[in-house]
């Protein structure tokens, strides 16, 4: 470059030196920026990560203590439930066990009842006067109802018989 003052040409070189200074200032500093840069996302990456690992850690942690927490609980439930339906089953067994008990008993006096009744009956075993009248005007009762059955079967078959002839 052509100088035509000497103060001229020494301005000239400060000025280019001052640039050639910033210029190489300002690589300097965009390098030490874009490294900060680099380095603080990858130290803040690190960071964050780590956190981040380390809370849902935390919550995969909780979220298992609690899941085991709701799964005892549904197995003492479970449990309480069994203990609470074998204590019912062996309740009913044993009033189902009473009542078959009684209802045999109660059969058993039935059936004797019975037995008595028809042994009485059959052999004539003395009971009460009474009864005993009473049994026999029954009895007296059916045979004049057979009677009289009878007599009306014969008397409307002869009045057919009769009536057929005339025709």
């Amino acid at each position: 470059m052509r100088t035509y003052q000497s103060q001229s040409s020494q301005k000239f070189r400060i000025w280019r030196d001052r640039t050639r200074f910033l210029k190489h200032a300002d690589g300097i500093m965009k390098k030490t920026l874009n490294h900060w840069k680099k380095s603080q996302f990858l130290m803040i990456k690190h960071v964050l990560s780590n956190f981040m690992n380390e809370d849902r850690k935390r919550e995969y942690k909780e979220s298992i203590n609690q899941s085991e927490i709701d799964q005892m609980m549904i197995n003492t439930k479970r449990k309480h439930q069994i203990d609470m339906q074998d204590k019912l089953r062996y309740n009913e067994t044993m009033v189902l066990e009473g009542i078959n008990y009684e209802s045999c008993k109660k059969e058993e006096e039935y059936l004797k009842l019975m037995q008595i009744i028809e042994r009485r009956n059959k052999e004539w075993v003395f009971g009460s006067r009474k009864r005993f009248i009473f049994m026999m005007w029954r009895h007296v009762m059916k045979q004049e109802k057979a009677f009289c059955i009878a007599v009306k079967n014969a008397l409307t078959k002869s009045l057919y018989r009769k009536g057929l002839d005339y025709i």
